[in-house]
């Protein structure tokens, strides 16, 4: 009897251990052919500036880390009017501020729209601009008051 209860035993433990490795199992099968490249984007659509204050802060940010530094390029319009500024955001950073000035003369309220136009690791890869990859939907506006 003892036999035969160790051998039903053996059988079971080994049925199991077969059926656990089966290929597909659930969780094993996740694709990620499809996943999004880094890219470039604008943390905030519109920045007050405040009476009195000169500079505003546009956060430029990317989604993953990145090894080399990336170079963003920028267009500047409205009261303020400006093509191909740049701002480096530096290896293994998350974001950089792209600063915009009050002008001194002339206007000092309005507003100023910043488009990002392109980015560049150090490379020399271009990286996509927005998660939906439409430079023209990465646009901020810096209202000075």
């Amino acid at each position: 009897m003892k036999k035969i209860t160790l051998y039903i035993l053996f059988a079971l433990v080994t049925g199991i251990g077969f059926q656990s490795c089966k290929k597909a199992s659930p969780g094993d099968n996740y694709d990620f052919s499809n996943s999004i490249p880094p890219y470039v984007t604008l943390t905030s659509k519109s920045v007050s500036v405040a009476a009195g204050t000169n500079t505003g802060n546009v956060n430029i940010n990317v989604r993953d880390v990145l090894e080399q530094a990336v170079t963003i390029t920028y267009n500047l319009s409205g009261i303020v009017t400006a093509t191909n500024q740049t701002v480096v955001l530096p290896k293994e950073t998350l974001s950089v501020n792209a600063v915009v000035t009050r002008p001194a003369t002339g206007t000092t309220t309005g507003n100023v729209n910043l488009t990002i136009v392109k980015a560049t690791k150090a490379d020399g890869t271009a990286m996509t601009i927005g998660q939906d990859n439409v430079a023209a939907n990465q646009v901020a506006v810096v209202k000075f008051n």
